[in-house]
């Protein structure tokens, strides 16, 4: 999974000593999933500030800045760009320069890892939020219980 504009990624996978498993690099942010192919599910929230912390219903939360540059932030699968967000044709975010914070919780990354899974069922679930911030802060791993 991504959150990017239409850019590259600058990043080496997975990044060496990075803790965690999303991975911001200059242009966007990788979402490592567990499993290797298959359906997970994804709420994805825009919001106007920091939300509080759930450390109860998730496995795995990460937190980082990510800097836009020039397009809106878009959901994509794989290493593609196509944009997986229904009518969302311009992206998430305004166009132009802005510095976003991310979060991703994640549950079930342990439970099917790097298998692929067929069905139509979600095997993994995961919760993107995003807010506008005003300044910089370094990368927080709040949880990391599912051992990948």
């Amino acid at each position: 999974m991504q959150l990017a504009q239409q850019v590259s990624l600058d990043l080496i996978w997975p990044p060496e000593g990075v803790p965690g498993f999303v991975y911001i690099g200059d242009g966007g942010a990788l979402i490592s999933t567990g499993i290797s192919g298959g359906f997970v599910s994804v709420e994805l929230r825009m919001l106007e500030g920091e939300p509080g912390l759930d450390l109860h219903s998730w496995e795995d939360i990460d937190e980082g800045d990510l800097v836009t540059r020039a397009g809106g932030i878009r959901l994509s699968a794989g290493m593609e760009f196509k944009n997986w967000i229904p009518g969302g044709r311009e992206g998430l975010t305004p166009r132009g320069p802005a510095l976003h914070r991310v979060r991703v919780s994640a549950t079930g990354r342990s439970s099917n890892y790097d298998l692929v899974v067929d069905g139509d069922e979600p095997v993994e679930s995961y919760s993107i939020e995003i807010w506008q911030a005003r300044s910089s802060s370094a990368p927080i791993v709040h949880k990391h219980s599912s051992g990948r």
